[in-house]
């Protein structure tokens, strides 16, 4: 593969001195690739191969099973959230959780655009968004995947939802609870989510979330067999010093 757009979304030390870094590209969706030499000479790459960034990337066939880095040009670094350590965490959960959801030799040109979309969002606010933001990404994503959540009928009888609610993630959605078992969920929050999944992303920064629910959709794609997610337990924390009203 030759130059590529991709946003860095994984590192690993390798050797002594090398590097893999794990990219997110429209066209292939995740590749791996090694970076020789990069722990030992910061002024090589400087900071191009930060989380988050987004870079223009030649890869070459290397001795090895993965491409090597031929060169790299920073595209945006995305600086202005960098220096917030609530924003910081959440970028980082934004890009683990979408690229999550990416596969190798898979084209991923949405998954691409919506987390590209989030991280400039990100970093051209002036204040931390509000929870609504990310949920409304991780619907988003999750229905580019394929996995979209069922909140506008129960997943389990199909009839419109209303009274005492559930989530149920075998069913792969809300329920009524007489249907079937799980964490309970409110008519309003399902109405919510799912009128932000249909929205443009930067119309949900600064829009009340309603109480409650906080991981609905980080469980649902858990259910879906995704790995632990580090940032998840640094980003609770700090959400849940800053509750909704």
């Amino acid at each position: 593969m030759s130059g590529t757009t991709a946003i860095v979304v994984g590192l690993v030390n390798y050797g002594d001195s090398d590097r893999i870094v794990k990219l997110l590209t429209p066209n292939e969706g995740l590749v791996s690739c090694m970076v020789r030499g990069v722990r030992k000479s910061k002024k090589r790459y400087g900071g191009a191969f930060d989380i988050g960034n987004v870079v223009e990337v030649v890869l070459k066939q290397g001795r090895g099973r993965l491409p090597t880095v031929g060169s790299v040009d920073l595209s945006h670094g995305h600086p202005h959230l960098r220096g917030d350590l609530e924003r910081l965490t959440l970028m980082s959960y934004l890009v683990e959780f979408v690229s999550s959801l990416a596969q190798e030799g898979h084209e991923a040109k949405k998954l691409y655009g919506v987390l590209q979309m989030a991280l400039l969002l990100l970093d051209g606010v002036t204040h931390p968004p509000g929870v609504l933001f990310r949920w409304s990404l991780e619907a988003k994503a999750l229905t580019f995947a394929g996995i979209a959540p069922e909140l506008r009928r129960c997943s389990l009888c199909g009839e419109a939802l209303d009274g005492d609610l559930v989530y149920v993630n075998s069913s792969g959605g809300a329920a009524h609870s007489s249907c079937g078992r799980g964490e309970r969920l409110s008519l309003d929050w399902c109405r919510q989510v799912e009128g932000a999944r249909r929205t443009p992303l930067a119309e949900s920064i600064d829009v009340e979330p309603v109480a409650g629910n906080r991981w609905t959709l980080h469980d649902h794609l858990a259910w879906h067999g995704s790995r632990p997610m580090k940032s998840r337990v640094m980003l609770a924390n700090i959400e849940e010093a800053n509750p909704p009203n």
